[in-house]
């Protein structure tokens, strides 16, 4: 016999699976507040105002050797919050784009974001970037 937790779990499970979006671009500024309005809907919270923020950011690039791949670079970016002097840095990596499925109507690729120690820029130039 299911518990009543176990089958909310996998309804749960089923209704919205455990994933990420990552949005990014830019818009022009006549459409900023069509577009937080939208934003305010999907995430829940429409009586927050967006929240402020003062990162710095460096990308790293390497030359990509292997001819398998798409692109001709590997690239990290690397981040650090300026407002908060105690919050961890963090590097990104973003995959190359995903092809295959005609139905999708937006890229869809692997994005990695992963907190890490305040040498990470170091630890890159020792990779050879």
């Amino acid at each position: 016999m299911e518990s009543s937790g176990t089958s909310f779990n996998a309804a749960m499970r089923s209704v919205a699976p455990h994933q990420e979006f990552l949005l990014q671009g830019s818009i022009l500024d006549a459409h900023c507040e069509v577009l937080l309005h939208r934003l305010r809907g999907l995430c829940d919270n429409a009586d927050c105002n967006p929240e402020q923020f003062s990162d710095y950011e460096a990308v790293y690039q390497l030359k990509n050797n292997l001819s398998t791949q798409q692109s001709q670079y590997i690239l990290f970016r690397i981040r650090q919050a300026l407002d908060h002097a105690d919050a961890p840095w963090h590097i990104r990596y973003l995959g190359q784009a995903e092809v295959g499925d005609k139905n999708r109507h937006t890229l869809v690729r692997a994005c990695y974001d992963v907190a890490c120690s305040s040498n990470v820029r170091e630890f890159l130039n020792e990779l050879g970037f």
